[in-house]
Parts: C-alpha cells; structure tokens; sequence
C-alpha cells in the first residue's frame, strides 16, 4: 500500500479502496484509487488534455512500480457502482476489523500507512476504504491480520497512532457481508 501511495506522487487521494486476495496461488488486490489532478477546472480536469496527461503520468508512475491501472475516469459502472462493490470474502487468517476516524488533513493517510509497515514484516493490510468527505473527520475501515503474539504490540499501535477506532470484528454487517 505505501508503494501505491508513493507513487501518486503526494497527489490528494480523494478515494482509496483496497482488498486483498490471499489466494495461495495468485496473490493480489484488488484497488479503487481516486486522486484530485492539478487543475483550475476541478472536477472536469479528466476531460482536458492537461488532465489526460496527469491520468497517463500517475498510470505510467503506477506500472514503475508494478502496479497495473486502469483509467475509469469515464466508466459511469465504475462510477456509479463498482467502487461501492469492492471487497469479497475474509481472507484465511483471523481478519480482524477496525474503523478509524482519520483527520482530514494532508498525510493522515500516509502516517497509518506508514506507521503500519515500520511494525512488522508479518502485519498484513488485507482491507481499506477511505474516502474524503470534506469533515473534520474520515471514517477509514481496515482489515488487518496479526500474528498470534503481536496482540500488544498492536494495541499499543493503535495507541501511538493517535486516530479514534473501533474494533468492527464482531459487527453483524461484516459478518453478513464478507463471510
């Protein structure tokens, strides 16, 4: 996850769902990314020529480091449904569920990701969806897996990182919707 964010090139990811497949054959995951492009014209920036090159310059930036993309910017499936569809089933392992309050501010999400990383080799981020809501506040769900023994070392994470949460684990909707 901290490859992908570093190579957005500190663009503001307005939009970030992830979910891991912990196939033992063919690892990988699945991500819905959505960045704020430069430009004056906002929203509509993906329709000018200058928003076509930003597009093209994150997608090439992405392959750099082994990341395959696609442009959706005008896919209205995408759009419109897809990004509320991504998830899948708990991976083998003990996914625990955690929903965090992050500051909107730049750099929250970056500071989990990578207070996250410098824990252990052996933490796994097998879920994230955040998105920007123009709060004080985002609620950012996570799905993580800890080795056996790494419970206080983890707490004690969370503690440092300083973000309100709740452990989801045991929420009907995650039992319902991912099992």
């Amino acid at each position: 996850m901290l490859k992908l964010h570093s190579a957005l090139h500190d663009r503001n990811v307005t939009e970030l769902i992830y979910r891991a497949s912990m196939s033992a054959t063919n690892p990988q995951a699945s991500i819905f990314v959505s960045v704020a492009l430069d430009s004056e014209t906002g929203a509509a920036a993906a329709d000018t020529k200058e928003g076509e090159s930003q597009v093209a310059e994150i997608i090439s930036s992405l392959a750099d480091v082994g990341i395959a993309a696609h442009d959706l910017s005008e896919n209205e499936l995408a759009k419109s449904h897809m990004r509320y569809m991504s998830g899948g089933v708990k991976p083998l392992g003990g996914e625990q569920l955690y929903q965090f309050d992050f500051p909107e501010q730049p750099g929250a999400l970056r500071k989990f990701l990578t207070m996250f990383n410098k824990q252990s080799p052996h933490w796994n981020l097998t879920l994230l969806h955040y998105r920007y809501r123009g709060a004080e506040v985002s609620k950012v769900l996570t799905g993580v897996q800890i080795p056996k023994g790494d419970e206080t070392r983890f707490t004690n994470f969370l503690n440092e990182l300083g973000y309100q949460y709740v452990n989801e684990t045991n929420n009907v909707a995650y039992e319902l919707y991912c099992d």
